[in-house]
């Protein structure tokens, strides 16, 4: 309970940051400006996806059992490595990317390297707020997400009223807020998870014990399937707005993503508290084989979030024209009708991420993959169509549908996986 109130608490700081930030960004940049930034970060997040993630993940799940052994550390030097290799190679892959761009068209070469050096900074900060989450040390985690969620919006709106309205100026102010939170944070010598003690930092690998063999072909068994993973996903959740991009254009991209992401940010909050708080205990009894204590805590966290979500499409459904008039600006009122739909659709997936979150825990990656693949199949197959046929209503109107695709896709392949489990520990069903 203790770590839950922190979380809450930093989440619903978070929410009214993004709230906030919401409004305020939808006052300065028109449609157009704010659907091209929403395409630019889907690409970074692609690339993050494909490259970074699935050692960002691989690290919260690992943690517990190499906090246990006294691996801690080498496992941090191990995956801490393998990012900062795989980050380069991206910031370098995005510069040259819009080198090419700037040369070829009349577009801006700053933003993608502004975009690259963004990703860096977002990179770092998972690595350390996984760790620290693993830990179960949510205060420090809530007030690092509380200070960045703020600083984040206020710091690109400042930087659009000085520059002018643009991407560009957008990413500028969130690497400033990212990177300065960083450095702030490395300055004052905040106690990160996984560090020797102060007595071995001069020279940490005399006293800390290597990573075993075998947890680096456990690790690399891990992460493989999340590499392909990355890219359906990025399909799964992201896909929408390119396809409307296509098929619609750019300002209706920017309605679509307002829409989105006001409806998306109660229900993401709601989700991320729970895992947030009770994976990392869920990841340490299924580690320890503690049944009971799995099958209790993952009752507890379905039941939750299902009356949570339940209650929030009721809430979306009859504030959603309060919502938008306080939220939005009048340019993007319109889309208020898109939002009863999406919530629909974003209880169905906070669903469906508890039975996923499960996978990850009993290291079942590649039936994670399995899932995501059905999902974004189910996405691909209604999304055409539908915005073919009704616009952004249909983009809308399919969201609920391939959502509740992936949620069936993953209850069936959850209910799989811990009966396997548990039959491998050869413990009685």
């Amino acid at each position: 309970m203790g770590e839950g109130a922190w979380v809450l608490g930093g989440r619903v700081l978070s929410v009214l940051a993004a709230f906030v930030g919401m409004r305020l960004l939808t006052e300065y940049l028109p449609p157009a400006v704010y659907g091209q930034v929403s395409l630019l970060l889907g690409i970074s997040g692609l690339a993050n996806l494909i490259v970074c993630m699935p050692y960002n993940q691989a690290v919260f799940r690992f943690s517990p059992e190499m906090a246990q052994s006294g691996h801690l550390f080498a496992l941090r030097q191990t995956i801490g490595r393998i990012l900062f290799r795989r980050t380069a190679g991206l910031v370098l892959a995005l510069a040259l990317v819009g080198a090419v761009y700037a040369a070829f068209t009349n577009g801006s070469y700053a933003v993608m390297a502004l975009l690259g050096l963004l990703l860096a900074a977002e990179v770092v900060q998972t690595f350390e707020q996984n760790l620290l989450s693993a830990a179960r040390r949510q205060r420090a985690v809530a007030i690092w997400l509380v200070m960045s969620d703020w600083f984040r919006p206020l710091l690109a709106v400042a930087a659009v009223v000085v520059l002018g309205q643009s991407a560009s100026a957008v990413f500028l102010g969130n690497l400033v807020a990212a990177a300065g939170i960083l450095g702030f944070l490395y300055a004052i010598s905040f106690p990160f998870e996984g560090l020797p003690p102060a007595a071995n930092l001069k020279d940490p690998s005399s006293s800390a014990p290597s990573l075993p063999a075998d947890v680096h072909q456990q690790i690399k068994s891990y992460a493989s399937p999340l590499i392909l993973l990355g890219i359906v996903a990025w399909v799964h959740s992201l896909g929408d707005r390119f396809i409307l991009e296509r098929m619609i254009g750019l300002k209706e991209v920017g309605l679509y993503v307002a829409a989105y992401g006001l409806t998306q940010k109660p229900f993401a909050m709601a989700e991320g508290v729970f895992q947030q708080t009770l994976q990392p205990a869920y990841n340490q009894a299924v580690s320890a084989g503690n049944r009971a204590l799995e099958k209790r805590l993952f009752r507890t966290w379905l039941s939750l979030i299902t009356g949570i979500v339940v209650f929030g499409c009721v809430c979306v459904s009859t504030l959603n024209g309060w919502a938008v008039r306080i939220l939005l600006a009048e340019e993007y009122r319109s889309s208020m009708s898109l939002m009863p739909w999406l919530g629909v659709g974003f209880a169905c997936l906070s669903i469906a991420h508890v039975f996923e979150f499960r996978l990850y825990s009993l290291k079942r990656t590649r039936f994670v993959l399995l899932g995501q693949t059905i999902g974004a199949i189910a996405s691909l197959i209604v999304l055409i169509p539908m915005i073919s046929t009704w616009g952004l209503m249909g983009a809308a109107l399919a969201c609920p549908i391939y959502y509740t695709v992936y949620m069936l896709a993953m209850i069936v392949l959850s209910q799989i996986a811990i009966h396997t489990h548990y039959r491998d520990l050869e413990e009685p069903l």
